[in-house]
Formats: C-alpha cells, structure tokens, sequence
C-alpha cells in the first residue's frame, strides 16, 4: 500500500472504501478539456475505476 494510502487508512480506517482510482493521464488531461473522464476515455482504466466505484455506493 502506498504511504498515502495507509495514511488515510490509518486515520478513516473502515470509512474508506475499498476502491482505488489509480492516476493517469486522461484523468488528468480532461478537466483541462472541460469534460468528464467518461466523455475523454470512456474505455481507460480512470473511468472503468471510478464505474467501479459508483457500483460499490
């Protein structure tokens, strides 16, 4: 687990959810685009991250 991680683990322990959105590139290029990692790359690992993580709620 990255550092960051278990510090946030350590400090909100089961409140956390189980989910990572790993970073990438197209996650980060698409604000500056003004649209949603679902419009810029529907199909990358950030947008099938975050599907992921909307299932779980």
């Amino acid at each position: 687990m990255h550092w960051a991680q278990q510090s946030l683990h350590n400090h909100f322990g089961d409140r956390m959810f189980k989910a990572v959105i790993p970073e990438t590139v197209k996650l980060r290029e698409a604000p500056s685009h003004g649209i949603s990692i679902f419009e810029y790359d529907s199909n990358g690992i950030g947008a099938k991250a975050y599907r992921e993580l909307m299932a779980l709620k």
